[in-house]
């Protein structure tokens, strides 16, 4: 059985229905942190939770992109 208490999950529809009940359930069982997605963020209601927009149906929000990181010339 997976450990909730202390844990930081990521449930995507985190607006309503079943994903929104995941949240609220994450976050009375003790989870620590709870990234919630949907396709417009402000719907995310749970005061906790970690808004985040995604809309899984739009590829060119979530292919991942170039690392914006330097290198060292050394």
């Amino acid at each position: 059985m997976t450990a909730i208490a202390g844990a930081t999950v990521l449930v995507t529809g985190g607006s309503r229905g079943l994903g929104k009940a995941l949240v609220e359930g994450l976050y009375e069982r003790g989870a620590k942190k709870v990234y919630a997605t949907a396709r417009d963020a402000s719907t995310v209601t749970h005061p906790d939770a970690v808004a985040l927009a995604l809309e899984v149906t739009d590829p060119p929000r979530w292919r991942p992109r170039p690392s914006r990181r330097r290198t060292s010339p050394f």
